[in-house]
């Protein structure tokens, strides 16, 4: 396991060699870069990355301080494929069809990146919390690992493959979709209207909605929900607010659609995010750690 939480620097270069294991990455925030002369893999927000890099595959390269300020935060759980199907039998071979490429090479690595699985989101934050130098704390912070990846498997169909009759989308429809995205996230307590976004990307309403999802996997109603619970939930770590006016300012007009989602995201209700951390929460806020 890979915990870390630090401050965002300058741009950091540093080659990734194949290891021929799973690896699961769930990236909470900053900025990263995979590339090679395969291509490149970019995440830019909340995301689980399932990455895959064969033994003698070393045409890899990991970058961060890409774009955003603020902190580069995410935990990562290093899986042997056949200890992962002893575990869950079927799981690597169902994880790895879900990876792309679809075809090619052999020894190129292979990923997915898609939205976090709610119930994994608190649990993420417990292990970031957890103060690396405390031997009880980690302890603490590897049983929440192991839940981590109980939750995980639990939800392979998240990672079931792609249906091979997806869209064949251009680098122009990418480009749009990544426009569409950002403006549902810069207006998601009131969102525009889909069928006008699909005009101003010089689409249909039926592709824009089949192409969002496929590329970003989750809906356009999904993002947008994430998007106002998340930042909900950071109105409830920050502000004094009422949960009924967070409520209100994250685009929910009613209290109880409100905390009712918020349960099935985060696993837990809007006012327990006020409660006191156990001790085995509170953690240094920089930690770096790998352990088998």
């Amino acid at each position: 396991m890979a915990v870390v939480d630090v401050a965002s620097a300058e741009r950091f270069e540093s080659p990734l060699r194949g290891q021929n294991i799973l690896e699961f990455h769930y990236r909470i925030s900053g900025a990263i870069e995979l590339a090679g002369s395969w291509g490149e893999c970019r995440v830019f927000e909340p995301t689980c990355l399932l990455w895959f890099q064969p033994n003698g595959c070393d045409d890899a390269s990991e970058r961060l301080g890409e774009a955003l300020r603020g902190r580069e935060t995410w935990v990562s759980l290093y899986c042997d494929r056949v200890w992962l199907d002893q575990v869950n039998e079927g799981a690597a071979a169902i994880l790895e069809s879900a990876l792309s490429p679809d075809e090619g090479s052999a020894v190129l690595p292979r990923f997915r990146a898609g939205p976090h699985i709610g119930a994994t989101v608190p649990l993420l934050r417990e292990i970031v919390r957890a103060d690396r130098g405390d031997p009880l704390q980690w302890l603490y912070a590897s049983a929440k690992a192991n839940e981590l990846l109980y939750v995980t498997l639990s939800n392979i169909g998240a990672f079931a493959p792609r249906d091979s009759g997806h869209l064949k989308l251009t680098e122009r429809d990418r480009k749009q979709l990544h426009l569409i995205r950002d403006v549902l996230a810069a207006n998601f307590v009131a969102p525009p209207r889909l069928p006008d976004l699909a005009r101003r990307a010089g689409m249909n309403y039926s592709k824009l909605c089949t192409a969002f999802r496929q590329l970003f996997g989750e809906t356009t109603a999904e993002f947008v929900r994430r998007q106002r619970l998340e930042f909900a939930h950071g109105l409830l770590r920050s502000s004094d607010l009422q949960v009924q006016q967070i409520a209100m300012q994250s685009g929910y007009a009613h209290h109880g659609s409100f905390t009712a989602a918020f349960a099935r995201q985060f696993g837990y209700s809007p006012k327990q995010v006020r409660r006191p951390c156990a001790p085995a929460c509170v953690g240094a806020e920089e930690q770096a750690a790998r352990s088998g």
